[in-house]
């Protein structure tokens, strides 16, 4: 399977991550789509069959990582958590959390770069 997503682990993730970036603009315009409608947004006819099984692959995986739900009609949407904010409780998209606790990880690593860099602190 590895060749499927790419060469090595780099081009793997940003394989999967690049699917996943474009369901996520999707959902926010549309808070439900088809799997058909969403192919047919994604991908011209021309394309290879890779295209298609690298998609339900990752969704797939999406829905088990609790970010997408698919229904029997083959209906995607995605799903929301709640949490608490400093004015209460919030509803906000599952991806949106992982988003911002990418941010955070790559903020901290800015951070070590510096105080590396800057060694007079």
């Amino acid at each position: 399977m590895t060749r499927f997503w790419g060469d090595n682990e780099e081009a793997q993730a940003l394989a999967k991550k690049t699917i996943e970036t474009h369901l996520q603009s999707i959902t926010n315009k549309q808070e439900r789509i088809n799997i058909q409608d969403l192919m047919k947004l994604l991908w011209n006819d021309f394309h290879l069959f890779d295209h298609y099984l690298r998609l339900v692959l990752r969704l797939e995986e999406l829905e088990n990582e609790g970010k997408i739900s698919i229904d029997s009609n083959k209906n995607l949407k995605p799903l929301k958590m709640t949490v608490l904010e400093a004015t209460g409780l919030k509803e906000i998209e599952v991806w949106d959390f992982y988003k911002k606790k990418e941010q955070v990880e790559e903020t901290k690593k800015v951070m070590d770069r510096y105080r590396k860099i800057n060694h007079l602190e």
